[in-house]
């Protein structure tokens, strides 16, 4: 598979699926990779959404363990490239971060409706957005979930909290 340039050796990642399909935009690189979601059926019909750790030289898509069954999307790397927040719509849309090799798995919200998460740039807190009564409030917390508070409350829709 050919993105933007780059040769993607999906099938090293799910051997016995069809052609995988990434699901999430890229995040910003951290050095030479990048993540993203990545969904992929297999052969019984199985849906696999996963995180995937793409080698920017190499093209090689690692799976980041541990998070297959929590239907992860919309990735972002710390600012140390130690662990990635993602929204996981395993019930309901939430906040999840968990380190690159899959360990300390958490979720940080239980709003059902988070979205579009990202580190400030020391990677002490996570911004992101949830829809209430069609607005997208901004929200901060820190990094472990805790001190959530209101970032901006808009008079209309908006999103994409970006550092």
């Amino acid at each position: 598979m050919e993105k933007r340039g780059i040769k993607l050796q999906m099938k090293r990642l799910f051997p016995t699926c069809g052609t995988p399909i990434i699901i999430s935009p890229p995040g910003r690189p951290r050095g030479t990779r990048i993540v993203t979601g990545v969904v992929a059926s297999s052969q019984t019909g199985e849906i696999i959404s996963t995180l995937g750790i793409i080698d920017l030289a190499s093209g090689i898509v690692t799976e980041t363990p541990g998070v297959r069954d929590i239907k992860p999307w919309l990735p972002a790397w710390s600012p140390q490239a130690d662990k990635i927040v993602f929204v996981s719509d395993y019930d309901g849309n939430d906040i999840w971060t968990v380190n690159v090799d899959g360990s300390e798995l958490k979720r940080l919200t239980h709003t059902k409706n988070a979205w579009e998460p990202d580190w400030t740039p020391e990677g002490t807190h996570i911004v992101y957005s949830q829809r209430e009564d069609d607005l997208q409030t901004i929200y901060i917390m820190a990094a472990d979930g805790a001190n959530k508070r209101t970032l901006f409350q808009p008079q209309f829709l908006a999103g994409h909290p970006r550092m």
